[in-house]
């Protein structure tokens, strides 16, 4: 069985997304550390972010991930961002083709960065969400 390289790009982009989110991983961890030493000096309250902003990013632009990119959770919001992207990229490429299996991959991944979006949007409304520094968002 020969395999061209139309057939070989969902494993290429898939692998490339684990490269991306383990190095990820890596980075917010290491940031985890550094917030942990901040969260130390930081009094007990109520984060300066609004609700009504997380709210409205959540549910215009959170399948990018941009409410998390507001909130300072840059590691989350670049995992929402690359399975957009690269679900959008792999949906796009693969559904002009005759490959509906690895369009429908690509559908799958735009699907949950948007359902983590939704859930988020969720949180948001109910008071739900914290900062990067685990400070409730209570504030419209």
């Amino acid at each position: 069985m020969r395999f061209g390289t139309l057939e070989l790009m969902p494993l290429l982009i898939i692998a490339i997304f684990i490269v991306v989110v383990f190095l990820a991983v890596r980075w917010g961890q290491k940031k985890q550390k550094e917030g942990e030493k901040t969260m130390e000096t930081q009094t007990e309250g109520i984060s300066p972010k609004s609700r009504l902003a997380v709210a409205l990013f959540a549910w215009f632009l959170g399948g990018l991930g941009v409410h998390r990119f507001y909130l300072g959770k840059i590691f989350t919001g670049l995992v929402i961002l690359s399975l957009a992207i690269i679900g959008y990229g792999v949906a796009v490429v693969f559904g002009l083709s005759e490959a509906t299996g690895a369009a429908m991959i690509g559908w799958l991944m735009v699907g949950a960065a948007c359902l983590w979006a939704i859930i988020d949007f969720i949180m948001a409304v109910a008071g739900a969400m914290k900062d990067k520094d685990g400070v409730p968002i209570k504030r419209w």
